[in-house]
This record gives C-alpha cells, sequence and structure tokens, in this order.
C-alpha cells in the first residue's frame, strides 16, 4: 500500500487489529479517518469498549501512521484492517489470535466486575477517599500529543505504588 491511497482501508465499520496496551492486540472498528492537515501521518480513530472503573464504555481511541515513500505492507501499520493479520509464522488468518482476544475479553470483564478484588500492582496511583486509584490515557506511544491535559493534571497528583495486594477502588 502506498501512502497516497492509505485512506481506502479504513472506512468508518472497517474492523482493525492495533496494538494499544501491553503491546497486545485488540480488535477496534473504524469510526472516522483523515490525513493530517500537514499530510506528515494519517489519523485512525477507532472505537472499542473498556472499563471506565463502574461501567463498560466506548471509548475512542487514535492511532497514526507516519507518512512513508514507496509501498509497506498494511500489516505493519500500527493499526490494520484484520483480513491483513499474520501470526509470527507468516500465516493468513485470525482465528487463533480472536479465539484468544475472547478468551482474555472475558477474563478481563471477570476481573473488572468482581467485588472486592487485590491485585499485585507497581506504577502510579492516586489516592482518592481512602483507596488508590490507578489511572489511566488513551493514547499509542508514538504520539504523545493524545495525551489529554486531565490525565496531565491526574498524573500530576500520583506516587508510586510497589506494594502487593494493593485495594484499587476504580480504573479511572
Amino acid at each position: 500500500m502506498t501512502f497516497k491511497f492509505i485512506w481506502t482501508l479504513y472506512k468508518p465499520g472497517t474492523r482493525v487489529y492495533a496494538r494499544s496496551f501491553l503491546n497486545e492486540y485488540q480488535m477496534f472498528e473504524v469510526q472516522q479517518s483523515a490525513y493530517a492537515d500537514d499530510q506528515r501521518f494519517f489519523k485512525i480513530f477507532c472505537a472499542a469498549f473498556d472499563w471506565d472503573g463502574t461501567h463498560f464504555t466506548c471509548r475512542t481511541y487514535a492511532f497514526r501512521i507516519k507518512k512513508f515513500d514507496g509501498s509497506q505492507s498494511v500489516a505493519n501499520f500500527a493499526c490494520f484492517p484484520v483480513e491483513y493479520y499474520q501470526n509470527e509464522a507468516g500465516e493468513s488468518g485470525d482465528r487463533e489470535l480472536r479465539k484468544r482476544l475472547i478468551e482474555r475479553g472475558r477474563k478481563f470483564c471477570k476481573l473488572c466486575t468482581e467485588e472486592d478484588v487485590q491485585y499485585d500492582y507497581e506504577g502510579p496511583v492516586m489516592h482518592i477517599g481512602g483507596g488508590l486509584v490507578r489511572p489511566k490515557a488513551v493514547h499509542t506511544d508514538d504520539d504523545p500529543q493524545l495525551v489529554d491535559d486531565e490525565f496531565l493534571e491526574r498524573m500530576s497528583k500520583t506516587t508510586q505504588c510497589k506494594q502487593s495486594k494493593v485495594q484499587l477502588l476504580q480504573f479511572t
């Protein structure tokens, strides 16, 4: 695929794979996409369900593909349509990946909705009302401008946690 025609891959409703958290694949649905005003990259805005600490809700994630010369394999893009997925051996077909994602999703739902769960956790936390809360951001590693101001403000009020069996009250 050439950068000039990359827009043809990302119409609204297209299902795509991308690595948004812990370098693990996740399936998203394209909401919209467009070239940046300066044509230096192509932005893809996708939807996926995520836990907000109280409910599962639809969230928007932004991915981008930097401008490139010549052509590149679609499967090498940061975000690509599901039909271009290849496993580690280079074989097409995503049946095993979908099976793993469904199993992981079920486990995630169970962990999020269980009462009084304790976690082994190390990382930034915020002290809120007698409990600890793990902050989150929705962005990709190569696009720091997608970190919102609210997230940066919350991070300035965090401390580092290195305890086992921490009771995380909610994911914010």
